[in-house]
């Protein structure tokens, strides 16, 4: 399983007796990896194969974005190969080393640095308005993502009293947010006319990339005498 470094003997009288090779000249260093495909959940790279008539496989080392710790991560015969180890958002560091039947290992190639990809959550925002909402405004969420301006992110109708809108997220960002009717003026408030807090929520990837939210607006400032 481990290309013959380790040998053990089938029978209880068994004799073996291993001998060094006399190969003790490595191959040569293969050339910078470069990004072959980055996602969320994986990292593809890949190298100019390494000439050498002995060439037995490549170890990919791999480690923390500028930690300078490499551990390798597995082998491969070609010269590409897939990372699914990865962490979405994170940092890391490649470096590949040639190796040949011997089991002489080249110089490490020099490093590519790769992030790989955040992971983006659809959030989809639905919320029952209360009776007594002009039917021809058009609802809002206004938030910290887009500058909390009260009347430039549109809603769609449901019905007469559901709107929605879905919006991209990075997995674990925090979002705080209100509705309103297209400006400061007509923005929800809760059933005793009082300011409401912020709504907030995280997005949250759940496996599915997608997380539903369902809020209730219980008055506007104007239409229910709460300036």
């Amino acid at each position: 399983s481990d290309g013959g470094r380790t040998w053990t003997v089938s029978e209880p009288t068994g004799r073996l007796s291993v001998r060094a090779s006399a190969d003790t000249t490595p191959p040569p260093a293969p050339g910078a990896p470069v990004l072959a495909d980055v996602a969320d959940d994986h990292v593809s790279i890949r190298w100019d194969a390494v000439d050498a008539p002995d060439l037995y496989r490549y170890l990919v080392l791999r480690s923390g974005a500028g930690s300078g710790a490499f551990q390798r991560i597995g082998v491969s015969g070609q010269p590409r190969f897939i990372d699914t180890s990865v962490t979405a958002g994170a940092g890391y560091d490649y470096a590949v080393v040639a190796q040949d039947t011997g089991f002489n290992e080249s110089p490490p190639s020099p490093v590519l640095s790769v992030d790989a990809a955040r992971r983006v959550v659809q959030v989809t925002f639905q919320v029952s308005v209360p009776p007594g909402t002009p039917s021809a405004d058009t609802l809002y969420i206004a938030g910290d993502f887009q500058g909390w301006a009260p009347g430039a992110t549109p809603m769609t109708r449901l019905d007469d009293h559901a709107w929605a809108v879905t919006l991209p997220f990075e997995d674990g960002t925090a979002i705080e947010y209100k509705y309103t009717r297209g400006s400061w003026d007509s923005v929800e408030k809760d059933d005793g006319c009082g300011e409401i807090p912020n709504r907030t929520l995280t997005a949250d990837d759940g496996g599915s990339q997608q997380q539903r939210i369902e809020d209730v607006v219980s008055r506007w400032r104007d239409v229910d005498g709460c300036g």
